[in-house]
């Protein structure tokens, strides 16, 4: 059918119904809904150990793209995969990447984000998890204060380090302020 709204990329290590997991479950509802608005949706996932990309049709006229992972007689090589990415994207000319998270240089990594905005692509990035922004899993900084949410290395690393240091958790955030 004819498409008047956007192509859209949807991209995650994983295709709902192949891993049943919160994020897989969340893009396969959005692929849905924006389809239902004419949107062109593409939901793109590493094609692991591999050098060959798949594209395939999907239920309700979603469009599956496994790019290549690997080079063909190579080992890993962590600046492929994005190379993979954007030849799929410029051939589909899709302007927009939405990143439903982040893991393992073979698969969706921040390779994949820096080529997309190296190459004018509209990228939106959700974090399912929390661990994406906190190591400790739970946004208190020290284990005690609720934690603004800026990402500074050394202040999340003191977090990181004494959030479980005592068995006091007061104790534990003045240790995590220096």
């Amino acid at each position: 059918g004819h498409c008047s709204g956007m192509k859209i990329a949807l991209l995650t290590n994983f295709l709902y119904p192949e891993r049943i997991g919160g994020t897989e479950l969340y893009c396969h509802q959005l692929a849905q809904a924006l389809i239902r608005q004419n949107h062109e949706v593409y939901w793109m996932v590493p094609n692991f150990a591999s050098h060959r990309t798949i594209t395939e049709m999907g239920e309700s006229g979603l469009n599956i793209i496994r790019f290549a992972a690997v080079e063909e007689g190579e080992k890993s090589n962590s600046q492929f995969p994005a190379a993979s990415f954007i030849r799929e994207m410029k051939n589909k000319d899709i302007k927009v990447a939405h990143f439903n998270e982040i893991g393992g240089f073979e698969g969706v990594s921040g390779h994949l984000i820096t080529a997309a905005k190296t190459n004018g692509i509209f990228s939106v990035v959700t974090l399912h998890l929390v661990h994406y922004l906190c190591m400790t899993g739970n946004l208190r900084f020290g284990g005690y204060e609720k934690c603004n949410g800026e990402v500074i290395a050394a202040r999340c690393a003191s977090c990181v380090q004494f959030s479980g240091f005592t068995g006091s958790k007061k104790l534990n955030h003045l240790l995590a302020k220096f």
